[in-house]
């Protein structure tokens, strides 16, 4: 599921509040360490040749044969890693008091993620090795269709992809629309609206995000933040996810 970079929330501590993002440090140095680990293991163990044979017993064909072989992969890796993401996601914001979701509801979002994770990483493989059989410059076309990829990624994810996880509306208050869309246009960036994100049925989380591309950029903001922060404190939010999509100043040159 799509998250913007920083979160913000004004009910914990700061001792808390570091005490927190320490802890889904730690959470996420352990996922790292597994996941290195279980690949250098399959590796340095034939694994890989193994499940390469076995797939060729099932499947003579060669795109089969790659979504047998990734989908076993995967699943090993996502069931190792499943420990600390039910620590990093579940059990620690419910202790810190931010998660309020239910956990059916928690399940089926993430669910949705891994379904949708799945799909575009298999997709991201089979195209690798059928570029692979035809044409020495595979690594060249493969980059060139990633990045096709990630800007029609960019453009439909306030369209097709959030609205799977959040239930999206245009920000009612014209008065800080105006505001924070003017504060866009300073920054070069441009955007054809300012959305509200229900994350408060999920969590007491806060945040901003600026997403699409061209027609589809908006501005995002979570309705815990709209309730909760005065309009220069949105506003200074909002400036921090900024920075991340300007490049240079139109007019000065600088970057």
């Amino acid at each position: 599921m799509p998250r913007p970079t920083a979160v913000y929330n004004r009910g914990m501590a700061a001792p808390e509040s570091r005490r927190y993002h320490r802890l889904q440090l730690l959470l996420g140095l352990t996922r790292l360490a597994l996941g290195t680990a279980y690949l250098a293991a399959v590796l340095l163990a034939g694994g890989g040749q193994a499940l390469a044979a076995l797939a060729a017993g099932v499947t003579a064909s060669a795109a089969g044969q790659v979504a047998l072989v990734a989908a076993a992969l995967g699943a090993g890796h996502a069931l190792l890693g499943l420990p600390t993401a039910w620590l990093s996601s579940w059990v620690l914001p419910r202790r810190y008091g931010l998660l309020h979701q239910p956990l059916r509801a928690w399940l089926a979002d993430r669910a949705k993620a891994a379904a949708l994770g799945a799909a575009i990483g298999l997709a991201g493989v089979e195209v690798v090795y059928a570029l692979l059989r035809v044409t020495p410059l595979w690594w060249l076309a493969a980059a060139a269709l990633a990045f096709a990829f990630a800007i029609a990624l960019t453009a439909v994810l306030p369209v097709w992809v959030l609205p799977l996880f959040y239930r999206l509306t245009p920000l009612a208050d014209a008065t800080l629309s105006a505001r924070l869309l003017a504060l866009a246009d300073r920054a070069g960036v441009s955007a054809v609206g300012v959305w509200i994100a229900d994350q408060s049925r999920k969590s007491r989380t806060a945040n901003a995000a600026v997403i699409g591309l061209g027609r589809t950029r908006r501005i995002l903001l979570y309705d815990t933040l709209t309730a909760g922060f005065r309009p220069e404190e949105i506003e200074a939010v909002l400036a921090h996810e900024l920075g991340h999509h300007h490049w240079c100043w139109p007019r000065s040159g600088s970057c």
